[in-house]
């Protein structure tokens, strides 16, 4: 019965100290991939960081853009040189009906201008106009659509409302 305790307790030892040894290299493999774990998590977090630098950089140039590359669904106010727009509105026919200063078919461009003046949406609302036609906002008679593209109402427009 000795020999049998004896035996028992060498296979035990035999088996705590093999379980021991497969242990330890598991335990040295786990710490050398955790640098390597730790060395991707933070290649993920600083291309991560480098996304949102990105993404902030092209928010603050899209801030930065210039009014007339925005969208037609907000509008706004365009910088022209009165003589490009003078000539814009002699070729499109625009003075058979309006004039600077005086009251044609249509009201002057300054009447426009003081109607509109400080609106918000006075650009939009005046393209609009110009393109699509109107009625009833200046008396009785209509003013037809025009054969003008949306850019050059636009600059038309941004012209008209500097006028006072």
């Amino acid at each position: 019965m000795k020999k049998y305790i004896l035996a028992s307790g060498l296979i035990a030892l035999t088996l705590v100290a093999c379980q021991q040894k497969e242990e330890a290299p598991k335990a040295e493999v786990k710490k050398e991939e955790k640098p390597a774990q730790t060395t991707e998590v933070k290649k993920e977090e600083t291309k991560a960081q480098e996304q949102a630098q990105e993404q902030t950089q092209e928010q603050a140039k899209a801030e930065e853009a210039p009014k007339a590359e925005q969208p037609s669904t907000g509008m706004q106010a365009v910088a022209v040189s009165a003589e490009e727009v003078q000539a814009l509105i002699q070729q499109k026919g625009c003075v058979a009906c309006h004039d600077v200063n005086t009251k044609k078919v249509g009201p002057s461009f300054k009447e426009v201008a003081a109607k509109y003046s400080g609106q918000a949406d006075a650009v939009a609302t005046l393209v609009n106009s110009i393109t699509k036609g109107s009625t009833g906002k200046w008396g009785s008679i209509p003013m037809p659509p025009q054969p003008v593209k949306q850019e050059e109402a636009q600059k038309i427009v941004s012209w008209v409302l500097t006028l006072k």
